[in-house]
């Protein structure tokens, strides 16, 4: 019916073997078999043509039936509603809608990049700074403004929920973070504001009282008043997250003085505006069971691991965001593959 409401002629092919196909068609030169089934079946026969284009030169086929629109291979499956639209444009379209879907399932699968950072400053100075911690200012705002022409930074806490659900990312995200609180960060977070770029912070709580120093430097790091103040300024740029309470490598700790330093660290951040529930385990170290403790508190485990992050599996992946990546920044940024 469809056939004859388009003017076309029919065609029908049976060979002695038992082969035999329902409709032949023309398009753009070439043969098109097409099969009505009432039930959903196997097509047995237009497989058969299909898997042996040197004998019968057919390389598309049609299903019309109780099915969506679909394609396995050279098989295009439509709905029976579709009938009437099988026409010389028909195999075109459906590619074009392949296509489409190939790139959305892309978009969904898009990377969002996690970056890192400590220091930052002019100079470097040996007696108050880890030089593999460090990075020159104006190299760090190359840095991050590279990164920027290629990805659209947003909070950790909002990249999360793309991660855990089902929405097309249309964009590609990119996230900074920074450990430890360093007093530095003071001077680079109002420029970090003017390119409306939102970090997070990751604070050992017991350094907060301005007494208390990491034994491997003597630069001094953010006070609770200093974080505060930073917070009240820029609300909108900054949200905070626990570090530990400690900086300990938590894979040298039992589970229960772990569970002793994040709830401590939880304790003291608590009262803090913007603060968020993650966890950024010290140098990327862990173990399942203090993931599973994390997991039970609704804490999101964030570690530094090189990884991207595809889609949510737990926990967020880190990438080092130091002075090295001026040199490593280049490969990565312009590679569409990410």
């Amino acid at each position: 019916m469809y056939k004859r409401k388009m003017g076309r002629k029919l065609y029908y092919f049976h060979k002695d073997s038992g082969l035999e196909i329902d409709f032949l068609m023309r398009y753009k030169g070439e043969c098109v078999l097409v099969e009505c089934k009432v039930r959903t079946g196997n097509a047995k026969s237009t497989r058969t043509i299909l898997n042996h284009q040197e004998k019968y030169h057919v390389k598309h086929a049609i299903k019309i039936g109780d099915y969506n629109v679909g394609r396995d291979g050279a098989l295009l499956t439509i709905p029976y509603l579709y009938g009437f639209s099988i026409d010389g444009d028909m195999i075109e379209k459906r590619k074009l809608i392949y296509r489409i879907r190939r790139r959305l399932l892309h978009l969904r699968l898009q990377p969002i990049r996690v970056f890192c950072f400590h220091q930052v400053s002019d100079e470097f100075d040996p007696s108050t700074m880890w030089e593999c911690d460090w990075t020159q200012t104006e190299q760090f705002k190359r840095n991050i403004l590279q990164l920027k022409a290629e990805y659209t930074f947003i909070a950790l806490d909002n990249a999360h929920k793309h991660l855990v659900s089902d929405k097309f990312r249309i964009r590609k995200y990119a996230v900074l973070t920074c450990d430890d609180g360093w007093a530095s960060i003071k001077d680079i977070i109002p420029w970090l504001v003017e390119q409306d770029i939102p970090i997070t912070l990751f604070i050992n709580p017991l350094y907060l009282d301005g007494k208390h120093f990491q034994l491997r430097s003597t630069e001094k790091l953010l006070t609770k008043n200093n974080l505060e103040v930073l917070i009240s300024k820029y609300p909108h740029h900054i949200t905070v997250a626990s570090h530990g309470f400690t900086h300990i490598d938590a894979s040298t700790l039992s589970l229960d003085d772990f569970i002793s330093n994040v709830k401590e660290a939880e304790k003291e951040l608590v009262n803090f505006a913007n603060k968020i529930n993650f966890y950024a385990f010290t140098y990327g170290h862990h173990k399942n069971e203090q993931m599973m403790f994390l997991a039970g508190q609704n804490i999101v485990p964030v570690l530094i691991d090189g990884e991207k992050n595809y889609n949510f599996d737990g926990r967020i992946h880190r990438e080092s965001l130091e002075k090295k990546i001026s040199t490593y920044v280049e490969i990565f940024i312009f590679n569409t593959n990410l």
